[in-house]
């Protein structure tokens, strides 16, 4: 634990955090399956009931540790408690609608399975590689800077994640909908699918990325205080820059690729950029600000997780990638510049130093992007 600074007062609750956290990864490859089972026949109802109970359980959870001064240890069980009880509930819902099935090895077929792993494999690669790319630069900036990086980037980071995650949700009801529009050969269908989808996800976003680019140094600085808010504003930019056109204006791009079994150079691609990632940090980020680090991760995001999946996608549906990508970006960049001049102008005529401010200029600038 020296490696990573972690303070003599916290090592005992981050050692508890580290078995929790590896029990749980552990359990989470095994209740993938269920999962996915289930988003295979569709039923993203029962899917998204379980995936809002985890969020309301574990909010709640955390809320109440925080409020008994539990420490980092009861903020650890208290995500482990949220994240079981979503284990229990997709194994309760896979056993309900699969009332036929028994788990027994002489229905274990080598053909099947030859398929399955030769599909899953790079998928599995990949996933491992997302998870690094999502959480290990964090880990990293603990071992090459210090603490007060880790909480900056962090903050930010989980942020615009928790953010980014509703809209994220979509991206296993649009896999389920290209395999099928594949098995149907609707290649008009699956045209218009990936370009509408990627359009009104970054459309979305862009209020995102727009309210902090006017709003980010007075939102953090009544958040945080203005100290972290000084050491946060640098990498908002970067960061939010990823996420809209990067993450959210391509994700149904990845998507696709899975539904039509195209995702293998996807996944690879990503177990590259980890390593580029892991071997750029190390070199370059000590002597550098932490708003390096961020433009580092953030220019990645949108070259390999953002653009090449949607110039694979062109390819695989052997269409334009210029033009989908212009169908993507220019008519939410349209809106979004109009927005982006409204928030400029109520930014100097209007307060907003306090949360009621802050919330109804939120509001107005959403009522503004709908009616655009």
């Amino acid at each position: 634990l020296p490696f990573f600074h972690v303070p003599p007062a916290l090592v005992s609750d981050y050692i508890l955090l580290l078995r929790l956290t590896g029990m749980t990864m552990a359990f989470q490859l095994l209740f993938n399956v269920p999962r996915a089972a289930l988003e295979g026949i569709q039923d993203f109802p029962s899917v998204s009931r379980v995936n809002i109970t985890v969020s309301t359980v574990r909010t709640t959870l955390c809320l109440l540790a925080l409020h008994y001064k539990l420490g980092l240890g009861g903020l650890g069980w208290a995500t482990v408690a949220a994240t079981w009880s979503g284990f229990l509930m997709l194994g309760w819902t896979f056993k309900r609608r699969f009332r036929g099935f028994t788990l027994s090895l002489r229905d274990f077929d080598l053909a099947i399975f030859r398929q399955l792993f030769h599909y899953g494999l790079p998928t599995v690669l990949g996933s491992l590689s997302g998870q690094f790319l999502q959480n290990g630069p964090v880990l990293l900036l603990g071992i090459l800077k210090d603490a007060a990086s880790v909480g900056y980037y962090s903050l930010v980071l989980r942020m615009l994640a928790g953010l980014y995650e509703l809209i994220s949700q979509a991206g296993g009801v649009t896999t389920s909908a290209m395999a099928r529009l594949a098995a149907e050969d609707d290649r008009s269908a699956m045209n218009r699918a990936v370009l509408y989808l990627n359009r009104y996800a970054f459309a979305l976003f862009s209020f995102v990325f727009v309210f902090l680019m006017v709003y980010g140094n007075a939102l953090f600085s009544r958040w945080v205080g203005p100290e972290v808010a000084a050491n946060c504003m640098p990498l908002i930019p970067w960061l939010a820059f990823a996420y809209s056109f990067g993450a959210a204006a391509h994700q149904n791009s990845i998507s696709t690729l899975f539904g039509l079994a195209e995702h293998r150079s996807y996944n690879y691609g990503i177990v590259i950029e980890s390593l580029v990632l892991l071997g750029g940090w190390i070199v370059f980020v000590p002597g550098q600000p932490l708003s390096f680090a961020a433009a580092w991760w953030s220019i990645s995001l949108v070259l390999n997780r953002g653009l090449r999946p949607t110039w694979t996608v062109a390819r695989a549906l052997r269409i334009s990638f210029l033009n989908l990508l212009g169908g993507i970006y220019l008519r939410p960049l349209a809106s979004s510049a109009f927005t982006a001049a409204l928030a400029e102008l109520l930014f100097w005529s209007a307060p907003h130093s306090t949360w009621n401010s802050l919330a109804l200029v939120a509001g107005d600038r959403k009522s503004t992007r709908l009616n655009s």
